[in-house]
């Protein structure tokens, strides 16, 4: 945060971004510096420019599982049902990886569990493609369709056993 304050003193741009469009506030949210976050914010960094593939800050907090960064940006104002390529939603990500605390600020800010990326994979698809049985309960909890099938066919349960079968070689 100290550097970042240096930075901003010697007048750096908040806005500036390198050659796949990622800005500071999205490297700060990715790698979870809460604190540098905050001073950026405080410097008006702008909380939903996106990179060349459409993540923003709250989506790289989000996959890489950085609660606090994710409270700090969604009482900023982050939206939270955002997409990236593919219609891939930080939802998705989060439940892939397991990020439970996570899911839930997601979940209280309205995400629908049910939405579909490009394949047709809802987040439920993601989190027993990751084998997050937490996640997974969390999402049915909320109600999501255990029977909602991807552009394959296959259903949530499908790439359970599957994943189970990967883990038993």
């Amino acid at each position: 945060a100290a550097a970042a304050r240096g930075l901003l003193g010697a007048r750096a741009d908040v806005r500036g971004a390198d050659a796949a469009g990622c800005a500071p506030l999205m490297l700060a949210a990715l790698g979870g510096h809460f604190e540098c976050v905050r001073v950026l914010l405080a410097a008006c960094a702008p909380i939903g420019q996106q990179d060349d593939a459409g993540s923003d800050a709250l989506f790289d907090a989000c996959r890489s599982g950085h609660a606090p960064v994710v409270r700090l940006l969604l009482a900023r104002g982050a939206d939270a049902r955002g997409t990236a390529v593919g219609r891939t939603s930080a939802l998705m990500h989060a439940c892939r990886e397991g990020y439970v605390e996570v899911v839930e600020l997601l979940l209280a800010r309205g995400c629908a569990a049910d939405e579909v990326d490009d394949d047709g994979w809802n987040a439920l698809h993601y989190a027993a493609s990751g084998g997050q049985l937490s996640c997974a309960a969390l999402l049915l909890h909320r109600r999501a369709h255990v029977d909602a099938l991807d552009a394959r066919g296959d259903s949530a349960v499908s790439y359970t056993h599957l994943r189970a079968h990967e883990t038993d070689s």
